[in-house]
């Protein structure tokens, strides 16, 4: 092996876990994370082997660490590095070109409806950048012929549909904004058995907001049932008419394997200068209804959610939270951090304690 090789090599191991850490934890959307990682891999051929490396070493893991929606994660980052490292310029300096490109596809998927085109316009004049860099044309389409064929006696609006190339199933919710609303969504895919993989919100300046999650369904065949995603949506209207915020995730006592791993739940703060959000990290072993009890327990602290990512790795997951606070700004306050920490592990340990007793109870009575 020659010296260049043997240096290659040793880079690789070196950042082996730094693709999948990035594309699952981070703010793809955000030109800084981007620039950031552009500069650590230097260059394309170091992109293109860490990218290979990255799903050889996720895939021969074991079946539980991949899925379609980590690949397009890590797809997205490997292309969106690529551009960067090509023009060889600041991801930030493409935001109106990449924003002018995706809109100008979704206008070719609504081709052949007019009357959608000229709805497009008047409804994309509402949403700032962010929304047209989180989402591809087909999806963006999606979005504007569910707004455009709504009257107002269907809010809150309510959509499913399964992805055209990816096994997930994506969620519209179009209604008044308001605090409590994302925790009554998240509560009703979570009595459903949805397991929600990524989250977002877009304030519009008319007092609407649009909330969209991508939640993966107990097996595959549910998703490709029209019949079940209807019923999913008539879950979650009904729940957002009855303001159903208290919800009593199921305690699934940890598998037998997973009862022996200590993965303790931890709540860790951290704010780039320069952003106005504050990134809230939450690990802990994987459970039934866990995104629920962190966004009530947010909502109990008036802590607003901009968006989240959710990443499970087997028994163990990793969600990020992009979070302010009552009047819009990061979590400055190192006590009020500390608390809100405290409460999230107090509210999902103490489901885990509960479906713990109750196995061993079984137990002693078997």
């Amino acid at each position: 092996m020659s010296e260049y090789d043997a240096h290659f090599v040793a880079w690789l191991v070196r950042h082996h876990l730094a693709m999948s850490f990035t594309s699952q934890r981070e703010d793809l959307n955000d030109p800084e994370v981007i620039s950031r990682f552009a500069t650590k891999v230097g260059n394309q051929e170091h992109l293109d082997n860490l990218y290979l490396l990255t799903i050889a070493d996720m895939r021969g893991t074991g079946p539980s660490v991949w899925n379609d929606w980590k690949g397009k994660m890590l797809e997205h980052l490997f292309l969106a590095t690529s551009r960067a490292l090509l023009t060889n310029t600041l991801p930030h300096d493409e935001v109106m070109p990449r924003i002018q490109e995706v809109q100008l596809d979704s206008l070719a998927q609504l081709n052949k409806q007019p009357r959608l085109k000229t709805s497009a316009q008047k409804i994309w004049e509402l949403l700032d950048d962010d929304y047209f860099l989180s989402y591809d044309a087909n999806t963006i389409a999606w979005h504007v012929e569910k707004l455009s064929n709504a009257s107002a006696i269907d809010f809150p609006l309510v959509a499913f549909r399964t992805h055209p190339s990816i096994e997930v199933v994506q969620v519209l919710v179009f209604a008044t904004s308001s605090d409590e609303l994302f925790t009554i969504v998240a509560g009703a895919l979570d009595r459903q058995h949805l397991n929600v993989v990524e989250a977002r919100m877009h304030p519009l300046p008319n007092g609407l907001t649009a909330y969209t999650f991508v939640v993966l369904t107990p097996d595959s065949y549910a998703s490709q049932s029209e019949r079940y995603l209807r019923s999913s949506e008539d879950e979650v209207y009904h729940s957002i008419i009855n303001r159903k915020i208290e919800h009593s995730p199921r305690s699934v006592a940890p598998h037998r394997v997973a009862q022996h791993m200590q993965f303790p739940t931890r709540a860790v703060f951290s704010h780039s200068p320069g952003s106005d959000y504050t990134m809230m990290e939450i690990s802990a072993r994987d459970r039934p209804g866990l995104l629920y009890l962190v966004v009530r327990t947010l909502l109990k602290h008036r802590i607003k959610l901009l968006s989240a990512k959710i990443t499970t790795s087997g028994v163990r997951v990793r969600d990020v939270f992009f979070i302010v606070d009552r009047d819009g700004n990061y979590l400055a306050d190192k006590k009020t951090q500390t608390v809100l920490a405290n409460d999230i592990r107090e509210a999902v340990d103490s489901l885990t304690h509960s479906a713990s007793q109750r196995n061993t109870q079984l137990k002693e009575h078997s």
